[in-house]
């Protein structure tokens, strides 16, 4: 790939043929109106991937291809959408379906999270006691205020492991979990954001990788929905979140997007970094972590531009491949682009979803109140069920479950927590 190549397609540009001060005027006065109408490139790209033969695909690129569509569709309040990925994952619920075949990775164990995000919006306790294996997989002989055993300070782990715990803590509450996630964000902090606010690839890999940040900023974005405001470690995640927001500012692109490396303008043009930047300024800015004066003209500019790179196939494109850590920076000038990646359309409805305002539908991200202290009674669970050593899921009744609650083992056989156990039983 020559530095600076951008491929060229047939895109869906919803301000084309509008006078350029128009186009000013609608987005940075204009208000819901105009944003509503910039949600039309989500659904095609919403709706491709919901007819896509890998929207079951436990893979972590495709995992949070179909996490975007449950965000957007939610955002906007698309409850066909969400049914259809509902519907579409039955097959790894209540089949005897094995999760131990995926976990041992922090990006395999991102598996989880789409059954966790479903919990959230169906309450089919199914979906959180298959995510939970993979959340107790990460931890398995490892104290929680440390980082998980899949670590590698590749800055990619601080989405696919903190925002699985990130998850795992939404849905029951407990405190653990919300503990693993801060202590994981926080070590990545110290070992990988810079004096400038951006973080480096890897410990490595001392180069500022576009989609690498994006993990960040949307890691430390989901994390900061859903934990504690009292959480000791919330503040440095806060502060880390808003330096890396205010170094996002200073590489910014004059068109509003960013490059594939973020402090290297004749890099490539990168979607899959930026429509997750949006996601995070975005929701920095509903949420009030960062100034209106500051971000709002910024996150708007990037939005607009973004919205333009969807072709006519509903493709998201300029999205770089996956990328493993490299040597030296050309290696991340010459990765290639490609049309319709997930990492891409992920990105993408994340960032959809962030920027749905209210009215006519588009209600913004909605996040249930998490519990400060799980409900803890006796009793059983209507409906509930329980995994063997090897995983697979057994009637509450068989002999291996523990009486009167749920139980979930580690991976290797060995005794899991019974936190699931009465846990459920207020709701």
């Amino acid at each position: 790939m020559v530095r600076g190549q951008r491929r060229s397609s047939g895109c869906i540009k919803p301000t084309a043929g509008l006078p350029p001060a128009l186009i000013v005027v609608l987005w940075l006065v204009g208000g819901a109106g105009a944003r509503a109408q910039n949600m039309q490139p989500c659904r095609v790209v919403m709706k491709r991937r919901l007819v896509s033969d890998y929207l079951t695909s436990t893979a972590y690129f495709d995992v949070v291809a179909a996490y975007g569509c449950l965000l957007f569709a939610e955002a906007v309040g698309d409850s066909g959408a969400l049914r259809t990925v509902d519907s579409a994952y039955q097959r790894f619920v209540g089949s005897g379906y094995s999760p131990v075949e995926e976990i041992g990775s922090g990006d395999r164990n991102a598996a989880g999270i789409l059954p966790l995000q479903l919990h959230h919006l169906f309450g089919n306790e199914e979906y959180l006691a298959f995510g939970y294996v993979f959340a107790e997989d990460e931890f398995e002989g490892v104290p929680d205020d440390s980082v998980s055993r899949y670590s590698r300070f590749w800055v990619d782990d601080m989405y696919t492991i903190g925002v699985l715990q990130a998850k795992a803590y939404e849905g029951i509450g407990e405190q653990r979990y919300a503990d693993r996630c801060a202590y994981q964000l926080a070590a990545y902090i110290d070992v990988l954001q810079q004096p400038n606010g951006l973080f480096h690839h890897t410990a490595n890999a001392p180069f500022f990788w576009g989609r690498g940040n994006g993990w960040a900023a949307a890691g430390l974005t989901e994390a900061l929905l859903v934990l504690p405001g009292d959480h000791p470690r919330r503040g440095v995640l806060l502060e880390g979140y808003r330096k890396l927001a205010g170094g996002l500012l200073s590489v910014q692109d004059d068109n509003g997007m960013w490059h594939q490396v973020l402090d290297e303008p004749g890099s490539y043009v990168e979607t899959s970094c930026s429509g997750m930047f949006v996601f995070a300024l975005a929701t920095g800015l509903a949420r009030g972590w960062l100034s209106e004066a500051v971000f709002r003209e910024p996150l708007e500019a990037a939005w607009q531009s973004l919205s333009g790179y969807v072709n006519d196939s509903g493709e998201v494109t300029n999205v770089c491949i996956g990328t493993m850590e490299g040597k030296r920076v050309e290696d991340y000038f010459d990765r290639p682009i490609e049309d319709g990646d997930p990492h891409g359309t992920a990105a993408f409805l994340w960032a959809g979803a962030a920027m749905a305002e209210p009215g006519s539908g588009d209600r913004g991200i909605v996040r249930r109140p998490v519990r400060s202290s799980p409900g803890r009674v006796g009793g059983r669970i209507p409906g509930a069920l329980s995994f063997t050593p090897a995983g697979r899921i057994l009637p509450l009744n068989s002999p291996r479950c523990m009486p009167g609650g749920w139980y979930v083992t580690t991976v290797s056989g060995k005794p899991g927590r019974a936190f699931l156990q009465g846990a459920l039983g207020r709701r």
